[in-house]
């Protein structure tokens, strides 16, 4: 209805996000554009990134951020590092304790980390899901409904799940999205290479104190 989707990560029920649907759908356009959104939205000491993409490099613009913990995980041994690194800080913070900021992992593409041949996936995806509320620890992740259906089992109605919405001539971008709080439909703002760039310096800007034209 032309009014911005807001999404509250730290809302119980919208914890994670989910977003499910066949290729060319746009569900990479939908991390990114959230990617940018809460790094915009949130200092870089309120909230810190991780993300792994081992089928390309949607989310490359994750590195910009200064948000970013590292650099992004496009090859196995590197994203099963950082799934054990998200899983054990799930562990070892303890709720009660000093405020612990935000921790983002973005995970583009879960077909790809399931044919990538690292064991235990599941498992720590679901420690993150399940766990991941007590230690502010939050699971953004990608790919097709039956990737993404026992994710949103674990998660125990504390993600919104994006379903992608195939509308003919409408083409990629429609998401119907779904959690405790309701469903709502909205279609994505779906950036050029160029408004991407801007983006990012506007990040950089806001955060680092850079100066930034448009």
């Amino acid at each position: 209805d032309g009014r911005p989707l807001v999404i509250d990560i730290a809302s119980p029920s919208s914890w994670h996000l989910l977003a499910a649907g066949e290729a060319a759908s746009g569900k990479s356009e939908l991390l990114r554009s959230a990617l940018i959104a809460l790094a915009l939205g949130t200092a870089p000491l309120e909230a810190r990134m991780l993300g792994i993409d081992l089928s390309g490099r949607q989310l490359a613009l994750l590195e910009a951020m200064p948000h970013a913990l590292c650099e992004l995980a496009c090859e196995p041994r590197f994203a099963d590092e950082l799934l054990d690194w998200a899983a054990a800080q799930v562990r070892q913070r303890r709720p009660g304790h000093r405020p612990q900021p935000h921790l983002v992992l973005w995970v583009d593409d879960l077909g790809s980390l399931a044919s990538a041949g690292l064991n235990g996936v599941a498992a720590r995806l679901r420690t993150l899901l399940e766990h991941g509320p007590a230690a502010n620890v939050h699971l953004m992740a990608a790919g097709s409904l039956e990737q993404v259906q026992p994710l949103l089992d674990a998660s125990r109605d504390g993600a919104v799940h994006a379903q992608a919405q195939q509308r003919g001539e409408a083409g990629p971008g429609n998401f119907l999205f779904s959690s405790l709080r309701g469903r709502r439909e909205a279609r994505l703002a779906w950036l050029p290479a160029r408004d991407l760039n801007s983006a990012v310096r506007l990040v950089e800007a806001q955060w680092l104190g850079k100066s930034v034209s448009a």
